[in-house]
């Protein structure tokens, strides 16, 4: 019985080592590495102190399923979220997106996790996003409802956003996204 109980427990570790916590995002199956994984986000201790619960669905006509990192399992205040694009592949999970949301107010700690999630994500994609974090904190000092503020890189289109939701209030939105995802499913027509 001992042994059967310490191989499991092996088993159990190398599965949860092997599968990096539910991170669906692995740097070496996708060749452009765009994007930072959430292991790299999480390690910023603004943001691993308040991302602890992971979630995935698919939305958006069945080909995108978001992976959501959250401070809660359900109504969350805070989480960060990757697009992965499921009409390309199956099998390789390589963002074409990645945001933080935000529910209002924006406190001390919600502020640090966006500051820290510009920085990481500045960092990676080497993006001057100093237009995006300045809008972003005026967004947070006052609500701008249905008002996206948007910028273009190259390859990239980054948007501040507020929206409501009906249940859980106001967030306030950050995100960078590949071009063709942009303009794909989240540019206005």
């Amino acid at each position: 019985m001992r042994l059967f109980r310490a191989a499991f427990f092996v088993v159990a570790a190398a599965t949860l080592s092997a599968c990096n916590y539910g991170d669906k995002y692995r740097e070496m199956s996708c060749p452009e590495h765009r994007y930072p994984t959430a292991q790299q986000f999480k390690a910023e201790a603004s943001l691993g102190s308040i991302l602890g619960y992971h979630h995935t669905d698919i939305r958006m006509a069945q080909t995108v399923q978001n992976e959501i990192w959250s401070d809660q399992r359900f109504d969350f205040n805070t989480s960060m979220r990757f697009y992965h694009d499921l009409s390309k592949s199956r099998e390789t999970y390589c963002p074409a997106a990645v945001s933080i949301e935000l529910r209002y107010p924006l406190d001390e700690k919600k502020m640090a996790a966006a500051k820290s999630f510009i920085s990481v994500l500045s960092a990676q994609t080497k993006l001057d996003l100093s237009p995006l974090a300045a809008t972003f904190e005026s967004y947070a000092k006052e609500k701008k409802l249905d008002a996206p503020f948007v910028v273009d890189y190259p390859g990239y289109t980054g948007e501040v956003y507020v929206f409501h939701h009906v249940n859980r209030g106001d967030f306030l939105m950050i995100g960078l996204f590949d071009d063709w995802f942009y303009s794909n499913y989240l540019r206005a027509s």
